[in-house]
Formats: structure tokens, sequence, C-alpha cells
């Protein structure tokens, strides 16, 4: 299991931060992973 930034979502998605945490909100992501203060997903 590989966990993935914010930074290398929206750079493969090319989504917005906010459009990707709107997108968790509404269930169509699954949501990150918190390690401490940082949040990463699965991949």
């Amino acid at each position: 299991m590989e966990l993935k930034t914010i930074k290398h979502i929206q750079a493969v998605s090319r989504f917005s931060r906010a459009f990707i945490y709107k997108q968790v909100q509404a269930g169509k992501l699954s949501p990150p992973i918190k390690i401490g203060r940082a949040s990463r997903w699965k991949s």
C-alpha cells in the first residue's frame, strides 16, 4: 500500500485542492488517512 499526498493527487488528476475535498465530503472520493497533521490517500 502506498500513501499519496494531496499534491500528488492534484498533479495526477489536475483537480484543485478544494475540489478534491468537496468530492470527499460528497462521498465520491475516499477520505484521507490522517497521520499527525498530514493527510494521505491510499493508492
